[in-house]
């Protein structure tokens, strides 16, 4: 198989780890600024419970969170462009890679119904499911 290579002559891993250090910043971020979750919920909408979950790590940001949460804490946003392009490229990297999707499915444990739904949607891909994927198509 060939070495793919994604943004930036990067490895879809690479641009993955980058990303979940992004986000880990930013909660980061949010916690050293000590702010009230009602200011949270006023930038961010939804309950405060929810926002508490999603500090905690307890439940994953959506982009649009993760969007006004940038806009909100002012921080460059290359990471989460980088990994959007890179969501955006899985389905021609798995051509590139020579594997067929169903191998691909298999060696993720997924049914296929759920690999297609994804190929076609690809922000329902989980971090662990795209890291696994990455490791699996560009070793």
């Amino acid at each position: 198989m060939t070495e793919i290579t994604t943004i930036n002559n990067r490895t879809g891993v690479e641009v993955l780890n980058e990303f979940q250090q992004f986000v880990r910043n930013l909660t980061t971020s949010l916690i050293d600024k000590n702010l009230e979750l009602r200011v949270l919920q006023e930038v961010l909408g939804g309950s405060i419970s929810n926002i508490h979950n999603k500090i905690t790590g307890k439940r994953q940001w959506t982009f649009e969170e993760l969007e006004k949460l940038m806009d909100f804490l002012k921080v460059d946003k290359g990471s989460y462009y980088n990994f959007l392009a890179l969501l955006h490229s899985i389905e021609s990297r798995t051509k590139e890679s020579g594997y067929k999707n169903n191998y691909l499915q298999k060696r993720l444990g997924m049914d296929a119904q759920v690999f297609y739904r994804r190929q076609s949607k690809p922000e329902l891909w989980t971090y662990d499911e795209l890291l696994e994927l990455f490791l699996i198509i560009e070793r």
